[in-house]
């Protein structure tokens, strides 16, 4: 999967078998730490978008800005106004900077 992190929002991409990603979202939603948990898309895919990562992530920092703002992200990202299909191209974005700068 994969992790946005923009304060105060964290947005979570989860893949896998069903049963595994089912049970993985029910193990955050019964963490204390998580608050306001919603589900924002849920479908099969047919294949993984971030297979290399058993959970990647980045932080939003002026290294990354330029991304956010490539998505239309000039102020704080926030998910419940956003499309899926957005945040997905922008994670895979910041999945390919977080590559190239290794």
């Amino acid at each position: 999967g994969y992790l946005l992190a923009d304060q105060p929002w964290f947005v979570q991409f989860l893949e896998g078998e069903h049963v595994r990603v089912r049970n993985t979202l029910e193990r955050i939603k019964g963490d204390p730490r998580h608050t306001s948990i919603v589900v924002l898309q849920s479908r099969e895919v047919n294949f993984r978008s971030f297979s290399d990562w058993s959970m990647g992530g980045i932080v939003r920092n002026l290294d990354v800005q330029e991304i956010y703002l490539r998505h239309g992200v000039a102020g704080p990202l926030d998910p419940l106004k956003a499309k899926p299909a957005m945040l997905l191209e922008l994670a895979l974005d910041l999945q390919a900077f977080a590559a190239e700068h290794k």
